[in-house]
């Protein structure tokens, strides 16, 4: 009988599921849960370092719109953050490598908005990476803008870095990007959202595996796996973690 493939639980944005979304406390509660695997967002500061949020901008409690790409990382601590945080901060990704032990992969998606800023992205972003080469091997880079990866993927080859990458694609994403994975451009994984065609994408040998977002339901995730998926990304990992893993 041919031995089924690990199957990879990570938990999406830390424990989201029962509190705030890519803060100190989901990726603290993801980890006493067994979370093998976290997922991330990271934005760039105004001044090159890297805020974990998924969006760029927030509207703070005192009703005023604030940009992290147009903020200083050590102004981030005085925003007056909005009652979904709970008290919580907005972390830096060094923050996120003090809390996350050694052998934990963190898969970390590069936001970017324009082409014109992904060379300034990358390249801050490979200083963080030159920075904290102890913990290169943990990390997972993933992004839905094509550019921005490729950029990453040559620094990386460049620095002789073996750090995988992923790139995500939606049912909404531009169908230039599917053109050019069709046409044979790579990366080590395929990121997908859970109403896209998994037994069409698992075909894409070329990609280790294909990881599929935002799933929360025991039942979708064991046909998902049954389909070829590689894992999954869950914001409720300690149900997934319980049924896959038996944690």
């Amino acid at each position: 009988m041919k031995a089924q493939r690990p199957f990879r639980i990570f938990a999406h944005r830390g424990f989201s599921g029962k509190y705030p979304e890519n803060t100190l406390s989901a990726f603290r509660k993801a980890l006493e849960c067994g979370s093998e695997a976290i997922e991330l967002d990271v934005i760039r500061s105004q001044d090159g370092q890297f805020a974990v949020s998924h969006d760029a901008v927030i509207e703070c409690s005192d009703g005023r719109e604030r940009d992290i790409r147009h903020t200083r990382a050590a102004e981030l601590a005085d925003w007056p953050l909005p009652e979904r945080f709970r008290g919580e901060g907005i972390p830096l990704l060094q923050d996120v490598l003090s809390l996350v032990p050694a052998g934990v992969m963190i898969n970390i998606e590069l936001k970017v908005d324009r082409s014109e800023d992904a060379c300034r992205v990358c390249s801050d972003f490979s200083e963080f990476c030159r920075s904290n080469a102890e913990r290169r091997s943990d990390f997972l880079i993933s992004s839905f803008h094509l550019h921005l990866l490729r950029c990453v993927q040559k620094s990386f080859q460049k620095n002789s870095w073996k750090i995988p990458t992923a790139f995500l694609l939606d049912r909404d994403h531009c169908w230039a990007n599917r053109y050019f994975l069709l046409r044979g451009w790579s990366a080590d994984y395929l990121h997908i959202g859970h109403d896209m065609n998994i037994r069409f994408w698992s075909r894409l040998k070329r990609f280790g595996a294909v990881h599929v977002y935002t799933v929360n339901d025991i039942g979708a995730a064991e046909h998902l796996r049954q389909m070829g998926a590689g894992g999954i990304f869950s914001d409720y990992p300690d149900r997934m973690l319980k049924h896959f893993k038996g944690s």
